[in-house]
């Protein structure tokens, strides 16, 4: 089961898919991440706003610069910076050069798949500063 909602922050996101028992997506596989992008982008028209290009993942590093984890204490599925390495045999789809957290102030501890070509191509991943605005698509907690 899925639902979504309008831009926030990655908090909002938590927040929101939290109360309805789901979380923020998680992208683990080359056919989820096709299935997610079916459902999602016939909801688009061009040219998107800057809050809609991309939609949070629930995929972070806060705790550990360079250990990305699903959820909060879900497996690590990437070390380092655009350089690192898949762990644990995961699904990784980082647009060319991400990530690189490359944000200013808190730096980039969140990740986004995008849905329009403005940045990187549809379907990649972006590391982004989790205070930003983006649509978020939830799921149901395994």
């Amino acid at each position: 089961m899925f639902c979504g909602g309008a831009g926030t922050t990655f908090a909002g996101a938590e927040t929101r898919c939290s109360a309805q028992g789901m979380r923020p997506v998680v992208i683990d596989s080359a056919q989820k991440s096709a299935a997610v992008l079916q459902a999602i982008l016939p909801l688009y028209t061009s040219p998107l706003a800057d809050a809609q290009n991309s939609l949070w993942l629930d995929a972070h590093d806060g705790e550990t610069e360079g250990t990305w984890h699903w959820g909060a204490t879900g497996p690590v599925f990437w070390l380092g910076d655009s350089t690192g390495s898949v762990q644990n045999d995961a699904y990784v789809n980082w647009a060319s050069g991400k990530p690189n957290n490359s944000g200013t102030g808190e730096g980039e501890d969140c990740a986004v798949l995008h849905v329009d070509n403005s940045a990187d191509p549809v379907g990649t991943w972006n590391d982004e500063a989790c205070d930003g605005v983006h649509v978020f698509f939830c799921q149901a907690v395994p």
